[in-house]
């Protein structure tokens, strides 16, 4: 056996020369990938919590400006679309938001839109959250009184 840049001796030859060295290097590398994926996937799950939290935060707010909508007189209704706010919780818990309401009345019966929009996540779009609930449903409207009075006259 011969060894390379050295004279052999008589001992054995040390072919681990440098070695050590090498797997130092391998796995630094190693680490630091490990390091910088474990970061990148630590900061996207905080963002997705975060997200998460405001889109909770916008479904509560939605649902109870529906159910304040859906349970004023039928009157009164249309002074609740126009006057509908934010809650200061809501405001204050997402970033730039805006509520609007609308109310719908057509075939499908009378209905209620709130349409909630922040600026959500990162980037410049923004989030946006809508829920439809009835005033009136179908049954008490024209369309399901005339099939009704289709379905009496089936033999």
């Amino acid at each position: 056996m011969r060894c390379i840049g050295r004279k052999p001796t008589g001992r054995r030859c040390d072919f681990r020369r440098g070695a050590l060295t090498m797997e130092l290097l391998v796995a630094a590398t190693i680490f630091l990938a490990t390091a910088t994926l474990v970061g990148r996937l630590t900061a996207t799950c905080l963002r997705l919590v975060a997200n998460s939290r405001q889109y909770q935060v916008a479904q509560t707010e939605i649902d109870n400006q529906l159910e304040r909508l859906v349970s004023s007189s039928t009157e009164d209704l249309d002074a609740a679309v126009r006057g509908i706010e934010l809650s200061e919780w809501a405001s204050a818990s997402l970033p730039g938001a805006e509520l609007q309401a609308e109310r719908i009345d057509d075939v499908y019966g009378e209905r209620v839109a709130v349409h909630l929009r922040w600026a959500g996540g990162h980037g410049p779009s923004a989030s946006r959250l809508t829920r439809v609930a009835w005033v009136r449903p179908p049954a008490a409207s024209g369309l399901a009184a005339s099939k009704t009075q289709q379905e009496a006259q089936l033999p």
